[in-house]
């Protein structure tokens, strides 16, 4: 019970965000995507009660279908393909290399690696991310007013989202996205921009509310079979800015969570999936592995519970 009452308010908007998935249901797709999302939930206190028989027997499963949903993952031609998925695995596996290693030449060696894969990899997403990430934890530790970072976090997501539409129509050039292709050898957007341009258009004033559906043929909009690069884009588009911000207070309450209890690199670690989720599919769906880990793993705070550590 006191894990319940401590948590209370993150369990309110879980539940809020589930029953909504529910509702907006609108096929056997969504229906399922309802379903992992409960599993996403879960996954987060399923540990807290192992000695119930019962639960242990949950426990076995779960861990189980953690170690099937990752395997599926390691695909190696789609693991070379895709330089997000490589940045961000990559990243992954060095984090915890870097917490768990207590020699210093040895965090310095892991830090030079990851780097310099990160810049093979070309993975702007997770470059970016870690930079932001590193900024907003290292600010909340030296702020007074520290509830201001977590404020901004809450407003960042769905005041993103909104802005894209009048961003997309006002400020995107092929000048742009040309001049960004010979300095960094992608272009700017990677066909995100007219994903999401299409996506917007299809949207009616009632679905920007309470968006198109849960299940909803977004392959049949846009005419080819390939993700919505935005895991916010598609909250956004299947649950309208209801779903975004319930989506957006309750990750917004889980940093807050780690922050006040000191649990800085696994909220650094979060936040980097968090901004991550702007330019990919991977907290709700189109990735299970690094949703139970994003969910069920980093926010118990394995990263911090042997001692406390110094970010940077």
């Amino acid at each position: 019970m006191r894990i319940i009452y401590k948590d209370r308010f993150i369990l309110l908007f879980a539940f809020l965000a589930l029953i909504w998935f529910l509702i907006r249901t609108i096929n056997i797709d969504g229906f399922k995507l309802f379903l992992q999302f409960l599993i996403l939930i879960m996954s987060i206190y399923l540990f807290e009660y192992t000695k119930m028989l019962v639960v242990k027997g949950i426990n076995f499963v779960f861990v189980v279908l953690c170690g099937i949903s990752l395997l599926s993952c390691l695909n190696i031609y789609d693991f070379f393909l895709n330089s997000n998925n490589a940045g961000i695995i990559t990243l992954v596996i060095g984090y915890f290399a870097f917490v768990f290693n207590k020699s210093r030449k040895g965090r310095f060696l892991i830090v030079i690696l990851v780097s310099v894969l990160l810049l093979i990899w070309n993975s702007r997403s997770v470059i970016l991310s870690i930079f932001l990430s590193v900024i907003i934890v290292e600010a909340y530790r030296k702020m007074k007013c520290k509830y201001v970072i977590i404020g901004c976090i809450f407003i960042m997501i769905p005041l993103i989202i909104y802005s894209l539409q009048g961003i997309i129509e006002n400020y995107y050039s092929p000048e742009l996205d040309q001049t960004v292709l010979e300095y960094t050898g992608k272009r700017l957007d990677s066909g995100r921009l007219r994903i999401w341009n299409e996506i917007f258009q299809t949207m009616s004033p009632l679905a920007n509310f309470i968006g198109l559906g849960g299940g909803y043929n977004y392959w049949g909009l846009i005419r080819d079979n390939i993700s919505l690069h935005s895991g916010y884009i598609y909250i956004y588009a299947s649950y309208g800015f209801i779903g975004l911000i319930l989506v957006s207070t309750l990750i917004s309450l889980i940093i807050m969570r780690l922050l006040k209890d000191q649990a800085y690199f696994s909220a650094c670690l979060f936040l980097i999936f968090v901004f991550r989720e702007f330019f990919e599919v991977t907290l709700v769906y189109n990735n299970m592995a690094l949703a139970l880990l994003f969910w069920g793993v980093i926010t118990k705070k394995v990263l911090d519970n042997s001692h406390k550590h110094d970010l940077i």
